[in-house]
């Protein structure tokens, strides 16, 4: 399934009952150029470890632990004359977990 969410920014939807996790991923294209490679790699460097809520890579990790081990990694990877900085989150369907708790409800996970 494809919902067009924005110009220039897709959700693709590939149900299935083949996996006990599920995964996002973000995939954000630009041009290449050589002045972007270290900011692209600074961002995602910054992505993955840390944020204003978890400023730290220990507690980054403390609250994915708490998600049942969830995980999440940022890379850049280039394809041709585009960078791409990707972002994917795994997490598992909330049909294996306790209670059938919803990992994507943000207001059981403050």
């Amino acid at each position: 399934m494809n919902i067009q969410i924005a110009q220039g920014v897709d959700l693709k939807i590939i149900q299935t009952s083949q996996f006990k996790n599920n995964t996002i991923v973000f995939n954000f294209s630009i041009p290449s150029n050589y002045k972007n490679f270290a900011k692209l790699a600074l961002l995602a460097d910054l992505l993955e470890n840390a944020s204003l809520k978890f400023p730290s890579e220990m507690l980054v990790s403390r609250k994915l632990s708490e998600m049942f081990g969830a995980s999440y990694g940022v890379t850049v990877l280039r394809y041709g004359n585009q960078h791409t900085l990707r972002i994917r989150l795994t997490f598992p369907n909330n049909h294996y977990l306790p209670h059938k708790e919803d990992l994507l409800n943000c207001k059981r996970h403050p």
